[in-house]
């Protein structure tokens, strides 16, 4: 049952109680025309009412608060313009609010903090791109912004890129060093390479270009490598800790050293200083050159601290890869020296002028042999050894003579004279001291006087010891002359 009928219930109770109060206290009706109701019940009473209850009766009964049941809804009624209490939800006011949402409806959700959104920048366009942009615009010298200093200072307070120095007046006091793989190039006004000290701490460090031209430059130090493409004057030491590629004439005024190797495809020239050029391996040194008034020095092992073998090998073949020629001095104060030839070709030692060789033992002359092929010795001759103590003496080659034909054995015509004839097996032994005189001819077919006929004659004539051939016919013979030194 709703509120409004119950109280619509209540009213019209209210009011039969009131005319029944004013019967029970004998209070006739305005129209009293029949016998009065005192004695009439409740009951009775609300009996009679009832008949002529209903629309139009007159009775204030019949109406709540003076308007007939017409004026109000039934139970089951319904409205129309209203909205239930189901659909009165927060999704449906803000579906609905949503209709008029926007600038200008005067709501005070419509703005922020009293401002409409045009007064704010939208996440969309509030970028560091955004930001940046925005700041170039107000960007440069006074803009009181730190970002436009560097470390506190303006830019007037540093070089630009293109700045070049005078030469004088822009002192460095300490070293310039490069950080990355970056060399330091300093040069001239004539764009010669000039430093005092070049260093790089990783890759390799290239010299090239411009060569250095005559400014010398002081320590180079390169942790890596070192190419030097045109050469220059190092005015102090070259230190390098990897491998050295030199293709340029390079003059170094103090010490080199490259613990990586070095590949020099000029000449080192260390003439300028009294500095001599020392290569050095695991610390000792293997070559060592100086020079000092006319002499020229190529030292091999030079400053030994121990002993140790020292060789120099030659390799001229893909044979022989080890060595074809080979020097070699062993260990120790008294080491032995040998001199290696490999492989079958001769082993010459030629005076390609007119000089002779000359052997020498214990710092003394032994064997002479002269221009002309002539050998001295200056010490008794021994021929043979002790497992074939046999002596064996003979000539390389024999030679022919026609008849009649000369040849001079000797132009030093003292000594001992052997002649093997071998056209007929015959066999002499002549001395000679400035004459010659027949010791042996046991075919008796040599003589030594000149042209004698039917024999082969020995004879000395201006100075000289001759072989003629008087037999008649070619003759080969094979001479060998033992002669003696220093004889008057």
């Amino acid at each position: 049952m709703s509120d409004d009928l119950m109280m619509q219930i209540a009213h019209t109770l209210a009011s039969l109680d009131r005319r029944i109060a004013r019967l029970e206290v004998g209070e006739a009706p305005a129209s009293s025309g029949t016998a009065g109701t005192a004695s009439m019940t409740a009951s009775e009473i609300l009996t009679a009412i009832k008949t002529v209850d209903g629309a139009s009766s007159g009775l204030d009964a019949d109406l709540l608060d003076g308007s007939h049941a017409a004026a109000f809804s039934g139970t089951a009624h319904t409205h129309t313009g209203y909205v239930g209490t189901a659909s009165y939800t927060a999704a449906d006011v803000l579906s609905k609010l949503l209709t008029v949402d926007g600038t200008g409806t005067g709501l005070d959700a419509d703005k922020l903090d009293g401002l409409e959104s045009t007064a704010f920048v939208g996440t969309a366009f509030y970028t560091a791109a955004d930001v940046l942009s925005k700041l170039l615009t107000v960007d440069g010298t006074a803009s009181l912004l730190d970002a436009d200093k560097l470390d506190g200072l303006e830019g007037s307070a540093y070089s630009g890129t293109a700045h070049t120095h005078t030469t004088s007046g822009d002192i460095i006091t300490t070293n310039i060093r490069m950080a990355g793989t970056a060399g330091l190039s300093l040069r001239d006004s004539a764009y010669n390479r000039v430093a005092a000290f070049l260093e790089d701490t990783t890759a390799n460090f290239t010299v090239g270009g411009t060569a250095f031209g005559t400014n010398a430059l002081g320590t180079i130090t390169a942790y890596g490598g070192l190419d030097i493409k045109q050469g220059g004057t190092f005015g102090s030491a070259l230190i390098v800790g990897g491998s050295a590629n030199i293709t340029g004439n390079t003059t170094i005024g103090g010490t080199a050293t490259m613990t990586g190797g070095a590949n020099v495809g000029a000449a080192i020239d260390t003439s300028g200083t009294a500095t001599a050029l020392v290569l050095k391996q695991g610390g000792g040194t293997i070559l060592y050159t100086d020079r000092t008034s006319a002499e020229s020095i190529l030292s091999i092992g030079n400053g030994r601290t121990a002993d140790g073998n020292a060789m120099i090998r030659l390799v001229g073949d893909t044979t022989y890869t080890a060595y074809g020629v080979e020097l070699y001095r062993n260990a120790g104060a008294n080491g032995s020296t040998a001199f290696f030839h490999r492989g079958t070709g001769d082993l010459q030692f030629n005076t390609i002028d007119a000089a002779a060789w000359k052997v020498l033992t214990n710092n003394a002359l032994r064997l002479t042999i002269a221009s002309s092929g002539e050998a001295t010795f200056t010490s008794p001759l021994s021929i043979g050894q002790a497992s074939d103590p046999v002596a064996k003496l003979r000539p390389a080659a024999g030679f022919v003579l026609a008849d009649a034909a000369t040849r001079v054995i000797s132009t030093s015509p003292y000594g001992f004279v052997f002649i093997i004839c071998t056209s007929e097996v015959s066999v002499a032994i002549f001395g000679a001291t400035g004459a010659t005189a027949e010791i042996s001819d046991p075919s008796n077919l040599y003589t030594v006087t000149k042209n004698t006929a039917s024999s082969h004659n020995v004879y000395v004539e201006s100075g000289s010891l001759i072989l003629q051939n008087k037999r008649g016919g070619n003759r080969t013979y094979y001479v060998f002359h033992l002669g003696i030194t220093g004889a008057a």
